[in-house]
């Protein structure tokens, strides 16, 4: 199944089941309005926090993480995300390996990417060895704002936008 979170209908959070392809809106994400939140999912449950308000003039940045449980429908709010310094960060690659997840990269409030924006490679972490590995690119033109997931050990981008004004609805499949 996935799940989408909207930040522009009231926290609107949405399950999409492939089978009867319909999609449910679900208890609505309990933390504050916010752009470009990290998440992801450990077991069952899915994560959602950080990121940013850009609406006002001044930004907001948010540390506050939530966990939704599909079995029940809510959210409970676990332990905020704790800053080593005042730039917030927006855009960030998670993934997840043994129940344990990975958070990094991303964007801070001075606009200075520390990856994921506007690139097209791509990396393979090893935890046994705490190493990384470049492997191939990502398709023929970077992209930012994108999404990815993995299923069943192969992993998915799509979407983004690689100009102001140029779109991506193209997806790629990654098989290690």
């Amino acid at each position: 199944k996935i799940f989408i979170y909207d930040a522009e209908s009231d926290n609107g959070f949405w399950q999409f089941d492939p089978i009867t392809e319909q999609w449910n809106q679900l208890t609505a994400y309990p933390g504050a309005r916010r752009d470009y939140p990290t998440h992801f999912s450990i077991n069952d449950d899915i994560y959602i926090g950080m990121g940013a308000d850009f609406e006002p003039y001044t930004s907001i940045k948010y540390g506050d993480f939530y966990k939704y449980s599909p079995s029940t429908n809510s959210w409970t709010q676990i332990a905020d995300f704790t800053y080593q310094n005042y730039s917030l960060r927006t855009e960030t690659s998670t993934f997840t390996i043994n129940d344990i997840a990975y958070v990094g990269n991303g964007a801070t409030n001075t606009g200075t990417p520390t990856g994921g924006s506007n690139r097209n490679d791509c990396w393979r972490y090893d935890p046994t060895l705490d190493n990384w590995t470049q492997v191939d690119d990502i398709g023929p033109i970077v992209r930012a704002g994108h999404f990815s997931f993995s299923i069943n050990g192969k992993g998915y981008i799509g979407g983004g936008i690689w100009s102001i004004s140029a779109e991506r609805y193209d997806m790629f499949e990654f098989i290690p």
